[in-house]
């Protein structure tokens, strides 16, 4: 029974093995790149297979269709319900959906050669018998024969029963339909990745740097990342009096847009705080970027950090 059941133990090994090298943190990037592949693309679908069919009777062309049809199917559809999560598609995610899933289907698979093997070890031990009946001769009317049914004998017509049920080509139109599914899957989530990527918040970053030869000029900038045109409106000011705008500015994706201003030097002793506000033009009152600076008089200025810039504005 073990040895009929190598493939699977060797198979929840190297799941173990994924665990413990992730866990400790000693996977190298080649390593990560084999168990990724062969959680991808080989183990979720041969477990599954083993666990609804018997290897024995499947042909290794059709076994390796299933395996990859299989997989693939259990990444897709496991990647949907992962980045529905709040934890989402990183690395830990994805090694416990695909690896349990793996480990689980090769339990069952387990389970069932077990009993199979049961059942081929009562059926050895014990012959069919199967008799039949005939009334005597000197009846007037004799009865037909009767064909009695014990156990064994159910479990042979039902072993015929597989037999020819096997036989039914629903092997190709199961790969078939797998096939089918991966592909409209895939396609539907790329209609989906393409609206997604239509309709998601614009990335934008605002600066405002010293020149190093002049510190009382200053280099703004404005970068986009927006599948839509962007329309901003920048307003500069000196100790919270407005000093300078520009309005409308266009950006388009990935559009960089940059301007030097030249400040009024402060007197020896005194500060100057600098301030850049960005608004987007369809909310005019809510600030999109805020950066400052310090001017002091006869000292280097005081850039203050700019935020991270996030999806959602």
């Amino acid at each position: 029974m073990v040895r009929e059941s190598l493939d699977l133990l060797c198979i929840m090994l190297i799941v173990a093995g994924e665990f413990i090298l992730i866990g400790s943190g000693i996977a190298s990037g080649p390593v990560n790149i084999v168990f990724g592949v062969l959680l991808a693309l080989v183990l979720p679908g041969y477990a599954l297979s083993a666990a609804v069919f018997r290897m024995r009777s499947v042909r290794t062309a059709e076994r390796a269709a299933l395996t990859l049809g299989i997989s693939l199917s259990v990444a897709v559809l496991g990647g949907l319900v992962l980045d529905a999560l709040p934890s989402g598609l990183e690395t830990q995610t994805w090694l416990f959906l695909l690896g349990g899933v793996t480990v689980a289907a090769s339990v069952i698979a387990l389970w069932r050669r077990t009993r199979h093997a049961t059942a081929m070890r009562i059926l050895e031990s014990r012959p069919i018998a199967l008799t039949v009946s005939s009334a005597p001769q000197e009846q007037a009317s004799p009865e037909p024969p009767q064909l009695r049914l014990n156990r064994e004998t159910t479990v042979y017509l039902l072993g015929v029963g597989q037999q020819i049920l096997r036989r039914v080509p629903y092997r190709p139109m199961l790969i078939s339909g797998l096939a089918f599914a991966v592909f409209l899957t895939g396609i539907v989530i790329a209609v989906n990745g393409a609206i997604a990527q239509q309709t998601s918040s614009p990335v934008t970053q605002l600066w405002m740097l010293p020149d190093k030869n002049a510190p009382t000029t200053l280099r703004l900038g404005i970068h986009t990342e927006a599948a839509q045109p962007m329309e901003y409106r920048l307003a500069l000011s000196i100790n919270g009096t407005s000093y300078s705008s520009w309005d409308p500015i266009f950006l388009t994706s990935t559009d960089t847009w940059e301007v030097s201003v030249t400040m009024p030097a402060p007197a020896p002793g005194d500060v100057e705080q600098v301030e850049a506000d960005l608004y987007r033009a369809d909310h005019p009152d809510t600030i999109l970027r805020h950066v400052s600076i310090v001017l002091n008089g006869g000292a280097t200025p005081i850039v203050s950090p700019s935020p991270v810039p996030t999806k959602g504005g």
